[in-house]
C-alpha cells in the first residue's frame, strides 16, 4: 500500500472514529414481543355520570370485545370498585383500573386514587399528584380552535415539566373527534423531548353505544397486575390504535387497524414489524420525514429531538410513543 492510500485510509478511520454517537430513547427496549398484548380503554363514562350504560354493562360490553384493562372514569366520580355493581375482574381475566375525569375547567384523567375535585389544567394535575395517582391530559384538541397557540403550548409544557406524575395525554380521542390533539402533542415534545417524554393515549371516551371499541390503547406487560400495569403507564411501555381514521385511499372500516408485532433499536436504525401494515410515516416535529418500515438516524447533520411513527392500513391507524434522539 503506498504512503498515500495509507493516508487516506487512516483519514476515513478517523473520519468514522469522530462521527459522533446518536443516542436513540426506546420505549420498548425492556419488551418482550411474545407477551400477550393487552386492549385497554382508560377514559369510560357510565350512568354514574354521563353515560347511557350502568357500570355492569359497560364492562360487559368491554369484555365481550376481548379487553382485558379497564377505567371507569365517570365525570369527578370514582365508579371503583366493581364488585359494588357484581362483576369480578378476577373472574372476568381483566384488569380492574380505579380511575375518573376530573372535569372541572380543562379535564384531566385521574388514575389509582379517589380524588374527585380539582380546578383546571394545573389544578386537576397537581390534586392528582398529591392524591400519589398518575394523571393523563384527555382531549387537550378540545381547548383550541385550530393551531395550538405558543401560550396553550407553554401551559402544557410548564404543567409536564413540574409534575413527575403526568404522563401523557390523549393523541386520539374516539373517532378522532379532535384532530389537534396530535398537533398539541407533537408541539409538547419538540419542547420537552428527549429529556422528558410525554406518551400518546388513545381512547373511546365511551358514553353510548356507538362509541364501543372505536380507539383503545395496546400495553405491553408480562403480567396483568396493577404494578405492572402502572410501570407501562409511567415508561410508554404500550402503543394507541385508532379505528376510521387512515391515511388509506381504500379505507374499510370492518379491518382493524395494524398491531406491531414488535420494533427493534440497533445502532441508528428503528425497525417496526407489523401485521397488515399498509404504510409506515415517520413524524418528527410534527413534519413527516421518512416513510417505511425502517428508519435510520444520520450520523450527521441536523437531528431532531423525538421520532414517532404511524402506521396505517384501511381499517385505521395505529401510534407509537415517541423515540428521543441526540448526539
Amino acid at each position: 500500500m503506498s504512503l498515500r492510500h495509507l493516508l487516506l485510509l487512516c483519514l476515513v478511520l478517523f473520519v468514522i472514529a469522530a462521527a459522533p454517537a446518536v443516542e436513540i430513547g426506546n420505549p420498548y427496549a425492556p419488551v418482550d414481543w411474545s407477551w400477550r398484548q393487552h386492549r385497554a380503554n382508560l377514559h369510560t363514562h357510565t350512568t354514574e355520570s354521563d353515560g347511557r350504560w350502568s357500570p355492569a354493562r359497560t364492562i360487559d360490553a368491554y369484555h365481550e370485545l376481548g379487553y382485558t384493562i379497564l377505567a371507569l372514569a365517570d365525570h369527578n366520580k370514582v365508579t371503583y370498585p366493581w364488585s359494588r355493581w357484581d362483576r369480578d375482574p378476577q373472574a372476568l381475566g381483566m384488569l380492574a383500573v380505579q380511575a375518573n375525569e376530573l372535569s372541572r375547567g380543562h379535564h384531566v384523567g385521574s388514575y389509582f386514587t379517589d380524588l374527585n375535585a380539582g380546578r383546571g389544567l394545573e389544578g386537576n394535575v397537581a390534586e392528582v399528584g398529591k392524591a400519589g395517582g398518575i394523571a393523563v391530559v384527555f382531549h387537550p384538541g378540545r381547548y383550541m380552535r385550530d393551531e395550538p397557540t405558543a401560550e396553550n403550548v407553554a401551559n402544557y409544557v410548564a404543567v409536564y415539566r413540574e409534575n413527575p406524575h403526568a404522563v401523557g395525554l390523549e393523541v386520539v380521542n374516539l373517532r378522532d373527534r379532535y384532530p389537534g390533539d396530535r398537533a398539541i402533542w407533537d408541539a409538547i415534545l419538540t419542547q420537552t423531548m428527549p429529556e422528558r417524554p410525554v406518551w400518546g393515549f388513545a381512547n373511546d371516551d365511551f358514553h353510548r353505544p356507538n362509541h364501543l371499541g372505536r380507539s383503545w390503547t395496546m400495553f405491553l406487560i408480562p403480567e396483568l397486575t396493577i404494578e405492572h400495569f402502572r410501570e407501562a403507564m409511567i415508561s410508554g411501555r404500550f402503543y394507541s390504535m385508532a379505528r376510521d381514521m387512515t391515511r388509506s385511499e381504500n379505507r374499510d372500516s370492518d379491518v382493524m387497524p395494524p398491531f406491531i408485532r414488535s420494533i427493534t433499536v440497533e445502532g441508528r436504525t428503528i425497525s417496526i414489524d407489523a401485521v397488515e401494515a399498509e404504510g409506515i410515516v415517520w413524524i418528527a416535529q410534527g413534519e413527516e420525514i421518512h416513510r417505511g418500515p425502517q428508519l435510520t438516524i444520520p450520523a450527521r447533520g441536523n437531528l431532531p429531538n423525538y421520532v414517532r411513527a404511524e402506521i396505517y392500513n384501511p381499517g385505521g391507524t395505529t401510534f407509537t410513543n415517541p423515540f428521543g434522539l441526540r448526539r
